[in-house]
């Protein structure tokens, strides 16, 4: 007599496939430049950590300093990574805001 064995699948295992490369559509669609949600997204990080400094201004307390330090820690942490991720995000290739500093960065560079 020989036992028969089931394979049993974890609950949590992908059951579906997964796609070789994505349609040409999705890679435009996901590939559109948009500076305005990054420029955003920086002067939100900048409200933030105002807002933190307010706030621990107004309630002086220790813990509240702790927490504003964590924080603005952490925002300061984002704002030094946008500049690497700029290319993918779209702040900075090829937008109206940085050709007027290339223009002048070119005008005073040595040839």
């Amino acid at each position: 007599m020989t036992a028969i064995t089931v394979e049993q699948t974890h609950p949590h295992d992908f059951q579906g496939r997964v796609p070789g490369k994505l349609p040409t559509r999705v890679m435009r669609e996901l590939s559109v430049l948009r500076p305005h949600k990054a420029i955003t997204a920086v002067v939100l990080e900048w409200v933030y950590i105002l807002a933190a400094i307010a706030l621990c201004e107004k309630l002086r307390s220790p813990l509240v300093y702790a927490a504003a330090v964590i924080w603005i820690g952490a925002r300061q942490h984002a704002l030094t990574v946008a500049p690497a991720a700029q290319p993918w995000f779209g702040l900075a290739s090829g937008t109206a805001m940085v050709r007027p500093c290339q223009r002048i960065n070119t005008s005073i560079s040595p040839q």
